[in-house]
């Protein structure tokens, strides 16, 4: 009778190490460092471009209103204002704001109202922030993560 025997090769029997594991791990920790710094420059650039854009739309909105005191506040880069980048890591953030006191007005919609007070019209809201919002959400912000992922594999040396 023959009997077969069956040996276990346990892992720990195993000697091997794992050649650049350390240049590994101090790139990751480079990219780490290098991402709260990158992070802030891509979402300042990003409120920024979101400003030009807003404005750029606003020109296009309300180049027919009559209104010369709405249209220089509203269709200006000065009637804006990105605000410094706050927060870190995830939790960064910039404001934009409008530094027209009847922003909320021209973009929510307003009643129109006599000198008397006797409510004689809507005028609808043109609601360029919204849907600027909803643009940069689904379409320009998954292209700035992109880049900025690209740049700290970049600047890292992960490439």
């Amino acid at each position: 009778m023959y009997v077969q025997k069956w040996s276990v090769i346990k892992l720990n029997d195993l000697d091997f190490k794992i050649v650049g594991l350390e240049e590994l791990e101090d790139k990751m920790i480079q990219a780490i460092r290098t991402y709260p710094d990158l992070a802030e420059k891509h979402l300042r650039q990003s409120g920024t471009n979101f400003r030009r854009d807003v404005v750029a739309e606003e020109k296009r909105v309300v180049k027919d209103d009559e209104s010369v005191k709405i249209k220089k506040k509203i269709t200006s880069n000065q009637g804006f204002e990105v605000s410094k980048t706050r927060g870190y890591n995830e939790n960064m953030e910039v404001d934009i704001k409008a530094k027209a006191p009847h922003f909320h007005l021209v973009e929510n919609g307003h009643e129109q109202v006599t000198a008397t007070g006797e409510v004689i019209g809507w005028v609808e809201g043109n609601h360029v922030v919204q849907k600027m919002r909803e643009k940069y959400k689904t379409h320009v912000m998954p292209f700035v993560m992109d880049n900025m992922l690209k740049d700290i594999i970049k600047e890292s040396g992960l490439d």
